[in-house]
């Protein structure tokens, strides 16, 4: 394999006219709707894309963006709460009903993030999930608004989040005379 050959299998996964549908439908939803607030949830290298993407919501975009990325946050209510539940008490503290809630878990079962978009779902928050692996999985039976990678392979599958994610950040910006 070479950087050529990767970067096309990547392509290859995105060359999908569900796929762009689906986030067309996201930038249309948010331009029209103008949430409050975009919250992002992940875990691991997903948490790492999706702070680029609340940083650079909030830096080129008007809305505000959130993620649960502060370390002593998390390991507080990871503690406190328990791992499983440390999403949902994030969310119970920052997320209204007028909010845009982003999920980004690359197996769709992490029960973090589950557990947060159920409290989500309860609230009223429109939710837009982006998975991989099984696309069966827990996540995406909680979204209607679902992006799914078919792959079993994490950086194919982050590395399409990512770029997906960017995608709407730049259709997004408030600068962008396109």
């Amino acid at each position: 394999m070479n950087i050529i050959n990767y970067s096309k299998n990547i392509l290859n996964f995105l060359d999908n006219n569900q796929i762009n549908d689906e986030i067309n439908y996201w930038i249309q939803y948010i331009k029209a709707n103008n949430p409050k607030k975009i919250i992002l949830l992940a875990n691991g290298g997903s948490l790492a894309i999706v702070e680029h993407i609340a940083t650079d919501l909030n830096k080129t975009t008007n809305f505000i963006a959130l993620c649960n990325s502060n370390l002593s946050t998390y390991s507080c209510f990871s503690n406190d709460y328990g791992h499983d539940l440390v999403y949902l008490k994030f969310l119970e503290k920052f997320l209204e009903s007028t909010d845009l809630l982003i999920a980004v878990s690359s197996s769709g079962e992490s029960m973090n993030i589950i557990n947060g978009c159920k409290f989500a779902k309860e609230k009223g928050s429109k939710i837009f999930c982006l998975s991989g692996f099984d696309e069966n999985n827990k996540l995406n039976k909680l979204s209607k608004n679902f992006i799914h990678i078919p792959s079993n392979h994490y950086n194919y599958i982050e590395n399409c989040h990512q770029i997906i994610l960017t995608f709407l950040v730049d259709s997004l910006n408030k600068d962008n005379s396109n």
